[in-house]
């Protein structure tokens, strides 16, 4: 059907009639069209449009400011509408608005269609094809799907499609240097794009390294890995991970021997500090130690994969001190930037071990600091820093702060993109495709940062979601079925869940685990209880699948490690239809746990 409307998101928001472009309006309502373009064809309910053009705290009027950008939009594209009830492009639905139209009238249906195509034909075996489509569906990208001028641009509805168009510039990479090399440059130059907004993407860097290899710039790439490297060091501290540094090793290989490129070094400093103690003339022994400590040293003429820190331990009098100093000696060359001995006092005659600085009678709320910011280095040096910058507060003042799970990425985030703990987690989450990111969404609503996936192969997709949020590492699997989400993330996916999904999706996902558990609590009761009363549960849902136990003492472990996430899921219920029930019948399963495990 030809509605004589077409519409382009995948950019500036744009609006053609009848071949003419006109002028969708102010930014507010361009944000508006872009979100019933990304909800079509289905509907965009009324309180997601609240939601995400105003966010928390939305103005008495927002709803009726909706309905006049919506009667303005529907006069844009159908300027001789007479009558509401007549509209074509733009009309009601039960709770909110549709705008009709399918792949021929929008560049971001027609995105994923030429996408899926090219998926389901390389899975066919057609990878020369496939990458046309890839490429076809890459040239339909202008720009990140945003608002212009509008604040709503970074929220998850809309970057959320950038993340379609991450994994699509790694499709079509992938299929083009191994099906289409005449393509090769045009998938340089998407990579390219991409990488501008993420530029610390260590994948679409690979890609890049080996895309410039196969069109016989070597030299250039190994720039780009410089480039990257020193990226990774200066901003985030880190060394480039295995699969980078892997490319550039084959870049090495196999660069023609006509490159003179080489790795750069670091630049020497003439001078530089030298604090070593006197070395020992008549030193003797420790072969062992010092080899070993020489094989941790980086390549000579290399650059080192990561940094080192290396321990001698021993009783006192064992020899530690002195094969450390004569060590340092013998690799002084290694380490022109200058070497420095600190005497820790671990066995002083006569004064106590060294602290660390401000031991600032705090032991207690230095070691709280480090347990609230999960251990992650990241959040430590962003509340060192506020340490730091107000040396007169109490640290456990701020570690006070840091206890507020709702106040806990408040602290830790900065007007810095490169050390904000959000932007920084935006990064890995922004890399998601919509399945897996809604997921890692709705995780935040668990009261536990550990969950486990009901048995069942209609969870199959579930399953994929999972590999891809643990590929990202925004989940780990520390025992086997058990998947777990670092506090802070947690925090992160919970504060996404509220910007991003309307209540109605927030709420049934609740019930969705409150349920499960009720039904799970029961199955378990039925195997180490028989003849117990029944916690008689609401009536299940469709696709919720309680815990399967293989035996009394598989249903007793589970009843162990899931009795204190009842209490916790209790508190997290609202005050909306049926919270009550759940929240009796909640406090049964915490009673019927009690009882089970004595």
């Amino acid at each position: 059907m030809d509605l004589n409307a077409r519409y382009s998101v995948l950019g500036t928001v744009r609006v053609l009639r009848g071949g003419t472009e006109v002028d969708p309006g102010p930014p507010k309502r361009m944000a508006l069209l872009a979100l019933l373009v990304l909800r079509a064809p289905g509907p965009l309910l009324l309180s997601e449009a609240v939601d995400v053009l105003w966010g928390e705290a939305p103005p008495a009027s927002a709803v009726n400011v909706v309905h006049r950008h919506i009667g303005a939009l529907r006069r844009t594209l159908e300027p001789e509408l007479r009558s509401r009830t007549e509209a074509t492009h733009l009309v009601r639905t039960a709770d909110g608005y549709r705008l009709r139209g399918d792949s021929s009238t929008s560049d971001l249906p027609r995105f994923r269609d030429l996408r899926a195509r090219a998926q389901r034909v390389l899975g066919g075996g057609s990878a020369a094809q496939a990458a046309q489509d890839f490429m076809a569906a890459l040239r339909l990208w202008r720009g990140p799907v945003v608002a212009t001028g509008t604040q709503v641009a970074q929220h998850p509805v809309f970057t959320s499609v950038g993340h379609e168009f991450v994994a699509t510039v790694k499709e079509a990479a992938d299929t083009v240097l191994s099906a289409a090399p005449a393509l090769t440059d045009e998938a340089l130059a998407t990579l390219r794009r991409a990488v501008e907004c993420h530029p610390f993407d260590e994948a679409l860097h690979r890609r890049i390294i080996a895309a410039l290899a196969a069109t016989g710039r070597q030299a250039e790439a190994l720039q780009q890995f410089e480039g990257i490297r020193r990226g990774l060091a200066e901003e985030l501290g880190v060394d480039p991970g295995p699969e980078l540094c892997a490319a550039r090793q084959r870049l090495l290989r196999h660069r023609d021997s006509g490159e003179t490129c080489r790795t750069a070094r670091r630049p020497t400093a003439a001078g530089g500090p030298s604090r070593l103690p006197a070395d020992c003339a008549s030193f003797a022994g420790c072969r062992k130690v010092l080899s070993r400590c020489l094989e941790l040293l980086p390549p000579e003429r290399g650059t080192p994969s990561h940094t080192t820190t290396a321990v001698i331990c021993g009783m006192a009098g064992v020899g530690k001190t002195t094969p450390a100093v004569h060590w340092g000696h013998r690799a002084s060359e290694r380490f022109p930037d200058g070497r420095i001995h600190v005497d820790l006092r671990g066995h002083h005659p006569s004064l106590p071990p060294l602290e660390p600085a401000g031991a600032s009678a705090e032991r207690a709320a230095r070691e709280e600091l480090v347990e609230l910011c999960g251990g992650l280095p990241l959040a430590l040096a962003v509340a060192g820093a506020r340490a730091l910058a107000r040396p007169r507060l109490a640290l456990s003042t701020i570690t006070a702060a840091l206890r507020d799970p709702a106040e806990r990425l408040d602290m830790l985030s900065g007007s810095d993109a490169r050390t904000d703990t959000r932007s920084v987690f935006h990064r890995s989450y922004d890399l998601l495709d919509g399945r897996a990111a809604r997921l890692f969404r709705l995780l935040g609503l668990h009261p536990s940062r550990e969950i486990t996936l009901p048995a069942g192969t209609d969870l199959c997709r579930t399953r994929q979601d999972v590999a891809e949020l643990m590929d990202h590492h925004l989940l780990v699997e520390p025992i086997a079925g058990r998947y777990a989400c670092h506090g802070l993330l947690h925090a992160f996916a919970a504060e996404l869940c509220l910007l991003s999904d309307p209540p109605s999706a927030r709420s049934e996902a609740l019930a969705r685990i409150v349920e499960r558990y009720l039904y799970s609590t029961e199955a378990a009761s039925a195997l180490l209880t028989p003849g117990h009363d029944p916690l008689v549960p609401p009536p299940r849902r469709p696709g919720i699948i309680p815990q399967r136990f293989a035996g009394h003492t598989d249903a007793a472990e589970w009843i162990a490690a899931e009795r204190y996430v009842l209490p916790d899921l209790a508190r997290s219920l609202g005050h909306g239809p049926g919270s009550e029930r759940y929240r009796r019948l909640l406090a049964s399963a915490v009673e019927r746990c009690v009882v089970l495990r004595r």
